[in-house]
């Protein structure tokens, strides 16, 4: 019950990655084709930082699923 909860998480931690991927493909797509003014160029430093942290999650979460379950 609890594995199947853990790979749950998992699997929803990936799906939110995946989104910001999207969306930051969208903004870096945007940022080198339609802006002129530098500041008007999409930040990405939030996106980059959530997507390590998701990466990183994932990796603690396997890593407990691993040496708590032998799985």
């Amino acid at each position: 019950m609890i594995v199947q909860h853990i790979d749950a998480m998992i699997n929803e931690l990936q799906e939110v990655k995946a989104l910001h991927l999207e969306i930051k493909k969208y903004k870096e797509t945007i940022n080198t084709q339609k802006i002129i003014n530098e500041e008007e160029k999409f930040d990405l430093n939030f996106h980059n930082d959530y997507i390590k942290f998701l990466d990183e999650a994932s990796m603690s979460i396997k890593q407990l699923r691993e040496n708590q379950f032998n799985i």
